[in-house]
């Protein structure tokens, strides 16, 4: 199946409202789908938690611990893994990172911290912390590593929605840059050092910190986790948008002197807290062409629900 969208606006016009059409083939609408290959190159670490801690790459650098397991995106029993706050697992070995690198998870907290607490996702630390993805009350999903040094952090504000719907998180290290992307969708970006990371030696250290608990700030993550990732190389935007269920579609503009355009449509839950204006159905033959501003929408394509993010 394939989604036709065969004409958009111009980059000049981009800010301008967009055309959107969908071909329908034998009376059903066309969907692209995306390559669900799984993303390997430069893999060092992988926990799917389908009830076990194991690291299913070459690595084998296994959890251990006690941890309950609930179900994760699909709704599959024991599917992912669940954290009660109390307690972070220790890896086998450490990562094995030098510079470059990649982290990815998606995750379904079950408490959100508040003000002045953090919840570590993962965390490398001795008497400081030298790699760690969190929720802060007070400044939302971030990241911060050491490279000869503290680097700035990359954050962005926790979803209003996260305690009820999954979302996938990522950042990645190129040299001196640092992002954060959620959802596939690249929310902050700093400038850092390009020294190797510090303190990775440490091992890693999966749903919290100690060294945050012992400050006082709570410091574990409470919740589901699932399909946790470490690479040792800087991901692409298309290989983050695949782990995170996005399914990538190039744009043609209207104007050859353009450059082409992208959207993302995401199979996902969702909320009902969506404004009704924001649903377009598509039941037809073929759809009449829908004007869109540059935003989030519910898209019904014959009764089910995608999400159309346009950038």
């Amino acid at each position: 199946m394939f989604l036709t969208l065969p004409r958009f606006c111009t980059k000049a016009r981009w800010s301008h409202a967009l055309l959107l059409s969908a071909l329908f083939v034998n009376g059903q609408a066309a969907i692209a789908q995306a390559d669900r290959t799984v993303v390997s190159r430069g893999l060092i670490s992988r926990y799917s938690f389908d009830g076990t801690l194991a690291d299913s790459s070459a690595s084998q650098s296994n959890l251990s611990g006690n941890a309950g397991f609930g179900p994760d995106r699909q709704a599959r029993a024991n599917g992912a893994i669940l954290l009660t706050g109390s307690a972070a697992l220790p890896s086998a070995q450490p990562l094995n990172i030098v510079t470059d690198f990649s982290a990815a998870c998606w995750i379904r907290p079950t408490r959100l911290p508040g003000r002045g607490r953090l919840h570590a996702i993962f965390s490398v630390e001795s008497t400081t912390l030298f790699f760690n993805l969190g929720l802060s009350g007070d400044s939302g999903i971030g990241f911060r590593f050491e490279a000869n040094g503290p680097q700035p952090f990359v954050n962005t504000p926790i979803p209003a929605d996260l305690t009820s719907n999954w979302a996938h998180i990522a950042v990645t290290r190129d040299a001196n840059t640092c992002k954060l992307f959620l959802n596939g969708r690249r929310v902050d970006s700093v400038a850092v050092s390009a020294a190797p990371v510090d303190g990775l030696s440490n091992g890693l250290l999966v749903g919290g910190s100690n060294l945050l608990a012992m400050f006082g700030v709570e410091g574990f993550y409470d919740g589901l986790l699932d399909e946790l990732r470490f690479y040792n190389r800087a991901l692409t935007r298309a290989e983050i948008d695949t782990l995170a269920g996005n399914i990538a579609v190039s744009i043609k503009p209207a104007s050859k002197r353009a450059n082409p355009m992208a959207l993302v449509m995401e199979a996902a839950q969702f909320a009902s807290a969506y404004p009704a204006a924001n649903v377009i159905s598509l039941t037809g033959a073929q759809a009449q062409p829908q004007a869109l501003q540059p935003g989030c929408y519910i898209w019904l394509v014959d009764g089910q629900r995608r999400r159309l993010v346009i950038r």
